[in-house]
């Protein structure tokens, strides 16, 4: 969570329903598998979660893969 956006030691759970609610609708955007993890930096409170602990492959090093076997010589 970005310091400063919300004031609250807590984060009051109107906050969370409605952050919840805004990062569903941009995650339905995008096709794929995606993982999110949203946490209070002041206190480490978990505010919002979404296949958190599901490990994936950034995407940046697929294309970096993906580059270079293309560009391998074909024998």
């Amino acid at each position: 969570m970005i310091r400063g956006l919300c004031p609250f030691q807590l984060t009051p759970p109107k906050f969370q329903r409605e952050l919840a609610d805004d990062v569903a609708t941009v995650l339905a955007a995008f096709r794929g598998r995606k993982t999110v993890l949203i946490e209070n930096l002041d206190t480490g409170e978990r505010i919002y979660e979404a296949s958190a602990s599901t490990a994936l492959v950034p995407a940046s090093n697929t294309k970096l893969f993906t580059t270079a076997a293309a560009q391998a010589p074909v024998p």
